[in-house]
């Protein structure tokens, strides 16, 4: 299936999506008996059972379900039909509440929607769920670009300036360059004096590299 999407054959890709659903035993993510989370991996599965200290024994389904919908959305999302992306990740949650992968892909989604205080909402719900460097920097480039949006460059420039502790690639220097032009002087970087500052001043959650 990931061939198929890499490949741009979407309509083959959904097919075989939907015919995995269709042949999986368990058909809702929870019963009277036992949940049928489907996570990725043994973090995901300590961070959900840390944090929610189920009652019920979790018995996976045969295929990641989860996935399954994180791709249909991801298909929606390169087709443009945001609502019905939307609509698959949340689906994809139901099977895996703990996805960081899908939280991830649904703030993508409403940064390309334009509904900035939805994307700001779904980035900040996301954080208590990274546990990977990557997806640590990428939140604080995400909330970089909310409050470069806003018109608020001290602090998107202490974001981005952050991001860098974690992962420094060119998508950074882009956009503090941006951001400097926006306030028409030389590119920089923010102290961590500054960073500390403005992270606390605006309530961003925020972790050290």
């Amino acid at each position: 299936i990931d061939k198929l999407i890499k490949r741009k054959k979407n309509l083959e890709a959904k097919k075989e999506l939907e015919n995995i659903i269709a042949v999986e035993q368990f058909k809702v993510p929870e019963d009277e008996q036992a949940t049928h989370y489907s996570f990725y991996n043994y973090i995901e599965a300590a961070i959900y059972f840390n944090k929610y200290r189920p009652q019920k024994k979790n018995i996976d389904p045969n295929n990641n379900i989860a996935e399954v919908y994180f791709f249909l959305g991801y298909i929606e999302y390169e087709n443009k039909n945001y609502e019905k992306a939307i609509e698959y990740l949340d689906k994809g949650l139901e099977w895996n509440p703990v996805s960081i992968q899908i939280m991830s892909e649904k703030i993508n989604v409403y940064r390309s929607m334009g509904d900035w205080e939805k994307y700001r909402v779904e980035i900040e719900k996301a954080y208590e769920y990274i546990y990977e460097v990557p997806l640590m920097a990428k939140y604080y480039r995400d909330l970089g670009f909310y409050y470069t949006e806003k018109g608020l460059y001290d602090v998107s420039n202490a974001l981005y300036s952050h991001s860098r502790y974690f992962v420094d690639n060119e998508i950074v220097r882009n956009e503090l360059m941006y951001i400097a032009q926006q306030e028409h002087r030389e590119p920089r970087f923010s102290t961590m004096e500054e960073i500390e500052f403005l992270l606390k001043k605006y309530n961003i959650n925020s972790k050290t590299h």
